[in-house]
């Protein structure tokens, strides 16, 4: 009788098939996690550039009908110093904008009218801000 010790080359290659579809496991959580993270980060920068958009417009309120816009993402810059209540809206939307812009990838949003009053969309990955409710990557909420 052969002396066997040791391991067969057969126990080897099941052990690395294991180990490969253990790592190749890991890999994919750890993807679909980040992917997690993101998706929640962008969720979470969208409400505070909503809530930061009710701040200004509850701060400028007799002007609150001038913060609707269709496409905040297409507002230029603007400057003022001082600014009248009508030239803080322009400058309200020109922050807004380059905020929306530095933080979302394929950013838009828009400010509208709603049942609620003013309501306000973000949407980002090049998703339609006019049909928030079809997709993952926009966030509507009312803000007046």
């Amino acid at each position: 009788m052969p002396n066997s010790s040791g391991f067969s080359f057969l126990e080897i290659q099941v052990s690395l098939v294991l180990v490969s579809v253990s790592v190749v496991g890991i890999a994919r959580l750890q993807i679909e996690t980040q992917s997690d993270i993101d998706h929640a980060y962008y969720v979470g920068q969208a409400y505070e550039l909503i809530e930061e958009t009710s701040r200004r417009i509850y701060l400028n309120s007799e002007n609150g009908q001038r913060y609707l816009i269709d496409d905040l993402s297409r507002v230029s810059s603007f400057s003022c110093n001082p600014c009248s209540p009508e030239q803080l809206v322009s400058l309200d939307h020109a922050h807004l904008a380059n905020t929306l812009i530095s933080t979302f990838p394929g950013a838009s949003a828009r400010v509208f009218s709603c049942p609620e009053g003013i309501c306000m969309a973000v949407a980002w990955f090049d998703a339609d801000v006019n049909s928030c409710a079809s997709t993952e990557f926009c966030i509507e909420r009312p803000v007046w």
